[in-house]
This record gives structure tokens, sequence and C-alpha cells, in this order.
């Protein structure tokens, strides 16, 4: 049905002045209180908004408001749906009363003939009508058989938009789902191009999963939640997005060319934001990163460098936003066969920990600042048993076994072997020469060995998260237990460049301020590359509280 709107008018007595009626953004020109049908639709098709309109005026005397009581009947010719309500503005003046204009829309009727009545628009508004095949590059319809151009109004006409169906002869009456040769395929016209899953009452096609239009000739694309588009009603982003709305589809191939501005869309339905990218052009610096969505980034998270993995799961961009996850040294002593052990860094000749949102950085070495106070992290371990073994797990990397009763040097080769620590001194409060590392247990007249196990961290620096420790083989029997606890708590930093230095993040190196060399990471001189070591006879450069 086409949208049929009307125009009320009050003016009683002697009437004069304009008005005008404005749709979707456009007003008319000053339109005369007494304007006939005929003038009113001039007025109204001047506007690109309203295309042909079609007036009809009931009572006054043939003008829109020469009388008291006028009825304007607007139909609209040839848009389609539902549309939106005429806008009147009245300059209109009469000799007794305020005059008044009305519009009524959506099935109301018109309180002076009540036999006219407004009518909600019902026309589709679709490609090329649903009887032909759309050129999205040209923006022409190929029309299916027996279609033709029409009138805009169902006859044979000028507009080449397939609404004019004729048959193979005149008057003839429509029997099957139209027969179309699919942009997917080079073959003869075929009924719903061969992939029909059933006949509609009105003759369009129910295509078979992954192609649709009218007639199935259209390949479907990948879909995804949208980018932009307007919400669902419980205000989230909607989901089966052809093309994720940030795509062209090729409805020939069923694929997605993503838009192409700053290549920042990627995936076969366009649905994930593209990693950054380095200066040739390859995504996370090829080997230097990995690039991720927010939702396998959550996983990754770290605590102290310690794995805390977030959930980020059920969030509309959770499969969508990527970062970059850069790479990390895979272990902080030195894999390049020093004989002394050194942390990570460019004079460690290991990895150097990756930053930056497209992994071409560098973070340079951490340690503390030398001209601050500050103290190691000490914890301990206290394990009681006659037999067995046992296991410590530093930042989510375990020792190999520890058994019982293994002396102080054994256990810390054990800690230091693990990726996640450099140095350690390891502490037996028992200072007898076999002392074990575990008590033993009260069965025996000898009692307990009372030993506890300290652990000073050297190259850790600052609160460092507390050791697990755990019982690996043959802890059984009444009374055995394991657990540690922390001692001392540490207060070094563990800043780049110790804070006396800047760091070249193009290459992670320190370039160390007078005075300040490369440590060992407690003060001495060493090859941590860090600026951790002071020389004593060079006087620092400090700024004096007044700023001076």
């Amino acid at each position: 049905k086409d949208e049929v709107q009307i125009l009320t008018c009050i003016c009683p007595y002697s009437c004069s002045g304009t008005f005008t009626l404005g749709f979707r953004g456009q007003t008319t020109d000053a339109i005369p209180h007494d304007a006939t049908a005929e003038l009113l639709e001039y007025y109204l098709e001047k506007l690109s908004t309203t295309m042909s309109v079609n007036v009809s005026i009931t009572g006054g005397n043939g003008g829109v408001c020469a009388g008291t009581g006028v009825t304007t009947m607007i139909t609209f010719r040839e848009l389609s749906g539902n549309l939106p309500a005429l806008v009147n503005t009245s300059s209109l003046t009469s000799t007794a009363g305020a005059p008044y204009l009305s519009i009524y829309t959506d099935g109301l009727t018109s309180p002076f003939h009540r036999t006219n009545a407004s009518v909600i628009g019902t026309r589709e508004s679709a490609p090329c009508s649903n009887r032909g095949t759309c050129d999205r590059s040209t923006g022409v319809c190929r029309c299916y058989e027996g279609f033709h151009a029409s009138n805009g109004r169902g006859q044979a006409g000028s507009k080449a938009d397939c609404g004019y169906y004729n048959g193979s002869h005149p008057g003839s009456q429509m029997t099957e789902c139209p027969k179309a040769t699919p942009l997917w395929a080079s073959q003869d016209p075929a009924v719903c191009s061969g992939k029909m899953q059933s006949c509609s009452a009105d003759f369009i096609c129910n295509c078979t999963a992954g192609y649709s239009g009218p007639a199935c000739e259209y390949m479907d694309c990948p879909k995804g939640k949208a980018w932009f588009d307007e919400t669902t009603g419980l205000g989230g982003h909607r989901n089966g997005s052809s093309c994720s709305n940030r795509g062209l589809c090729s409805q020939s191939s069923g694929t997605c060319s993503c838009d192409g501005n700053y290549g920042v869309f990627e995936g076969a339905a366009c649905h994930k934001m593209s990693c950054a990218l380095d200066e040739a052009g390859v995504a996370c610096g090829n080997t230097r990163g990995t690039c991720l969505t927010m939702k396998k980034l959550a996983k990754r998270t770290k605590l102290n460098g310690q794995a805390y993995p977030a959930a980020y799961d059920n969030e509309w961009d959770a499969a969508k936003i990527q970062g970059c996850h850069c790479a990390q040294p895979p272990s902080v002593t030195s894999d390049h066969g020093n004989e002394e052990d050194t942390y990570s860094g460019p004079h460690a000749f290991t990895w150097k920990p990756l930053t930056g949102y497209d992994c071409t950085r560098a973070e340079c070495p951490k340690g503390d600042d030398i001209l601050t106070p500050g103290q190691t992290e000490i914890q301990q371990i206290n394990c009681t048993t006659n037999d067995g073994s046992f296991k410590l797990v530093f930042r989510n990397k375990a020792t190999d076994a520890i058994p019982w009763d293994a002396p102080a040097q054994r256990v810390k080769q054990e800690i230091e072997k693990i990726t996640t620590i450099g140095k350690v001194n390891v502490l037996y409060t028992n200072t007898s020469f076999n002392a074990s590392a575990c008590n033993k247990r009260s069965d025996t007249q000898r009692g307990w060995s009372n030993n506890t196990i300290q652990v000073e961290f050297l190259t850790e620096l600052g609160d460092v998260p507390l050791m697990r420790a755990f019982a690996y083989t043959q802890y059984t029997g009444l009374g055995e237990s394991i657990n540690t606890t922390e001692y001392r708590k540490g207060t070094k930093e563990n800043v780049e460049c110790n804070a006396r230095g800047i760091c070249d993040r193009t290459q992670g190196r320190c370039t160390c301020l007078s005075g300040f060399n490369t440590s060992d990471h407690q003060g001495n001189i060493g090859q941590y590359g860090d600026c951790g070591f002071w020389n004593p006879s060079t006087q620092p450069y400090l700024v004096s509280s007044e700023g001076e």
C-alpha cells in the first residue's frame, strides 16, 4: 500500500497567509493558504525527498485552507514503507480565531471527515524490486525472466527496476519462483539458480545455506558482529552482519574485501582489527611478537611477573580488537655460554624483553638505584618428612625434584636452574654440616632436626611473589607437611637503568650517567648492562630540594 498522510486545516472566516511542509529534512517554499490540490502537489514535488505525490482535498472551496474543517489527503506514490510524518509550520492569519494545521498518520482519521483515513505505507523498497539481480558495481538491474522496467507502480515504464511482469505474454500470471543466472556460476537460468529450498507464496526463493537473493543468485559472505550499526534492543552490537559492516561482499565468490583505509580490518568477515605493522609492513615485527585478540591477551596477563589470567570472554570486542603480545627472553640467565650467570640484556648476550605497540622497541635492563636504601627479599620454606622429595615454584616455573635431605648447595642449584630466577643465597637455620632440607618426623626418640630453609633473592628485586612448595614423591605418613612464608619483604627498586641512565629503546641499551656503569645486579661491576655500579670517587649530580 502507498503511504497516505492527512493535513487538516481550521482557518475560520477570512483566512490569509502561508504555511510550509517539511519532509525528511527538506522544507517547501511558502504555500498559499488557498492552494489547490495541483498547486500543493507542485510545491511538494519540488522537494527531492518526496518524489511523486497525489493530493486530494475534501471540504472548503477547493483550497487547502479555504474554509473551516478542510481535509487534504497526500498520497506518496513512489516512496516505500512506513514514512515519517510531514512537518507543518504555519504563518496563517484569520479575522476570527487562530488558524490551526494538523498532520494525521498511521491509520488515524480526519476529525472533519471520518471516512478519510491515513494509511501506513507497506510497499517494499527492494533492489531491483526483488525481481532482478543487482550489479552493485554499476547499480544496474538484470531482470529475471518475464520482468521488465516499470513506472514504479507495477506497470510498464522507463524505470529500470524490474517492477513490471508480463511473463511470456501480456496478462500471464506467475506460477513458480523466478529463474536466474547466478553471479557465482556460468550456467543457464534455473529456478532459484538451482539452490531452492522452498518457494514462498509471493514467489521468492528460500535458499539453501550459503546463498541468498530472491532467486538465490548471490553467494553469502561471512558474517560477524557489526563494527558500526544501530544497536540492538538491548543496547548491544548486532551480530550476523555481512563482512561485519567493514568490507565489501563479493556476491559472486562469497568473500569479503575489507576496508582498505590504513589496513585496519582483517579476517574472513573483516571482524578483527589488525595489529600494528612495523616499518616493513609486518604485523608485530614478525618474530618479535604475536598478534592476539583481547580475549587471548587477557589470559596472558601477569601480575608481578606471575601469570594472573583475566577473563575477557563475553564483551563485544573480545574476539575483534587485537594487539601485539611481545616476545620475552626465554631465560633470565645467559644463553651464550658465559661461565658467569647474568640477567637479560645486550651485555648478557640474551634476548631483550620487547615492548611497544608493534614490538619494535626493547626494554632496558632493570635494577636497584644504588644510592637509595633497600633490602632483598627473604622467603622461608618449612618441610617435615623422613623421605621423598619436594618442588618449588616461582613465577610459574618449577624446580626439579629436591630430595628431602638435600644440603643447602643442592637447593640453591635447583632454584637457580629455573628460568625465572637469576641468583639466590640459600641458608639453613640448622648450621650442622649434615643438616637436611626438611625436618625429620617426631616418630623416633631423637625428635626434630629443627631446620628452616631461607632463600634470599639477589636478582629478583622488590616485593616478589611467594614461592609455592609442594610434596613431589613419597610424602606419606602422619605429620608430614611443607609450606612457604615471607621472612623479609623486598624493598629494592626494579627500574630501567637503575634510575641512573637513559634507555635507548631502539636497542634496549642503557646510557649511564657519569660515575655509573654496568653491574652484576648486586652493586658490583658486572655484565648486566644496567647502571647499577657506582664509582664512589665520582660525585653524583643531585638536585637540591629548592630546585637549584
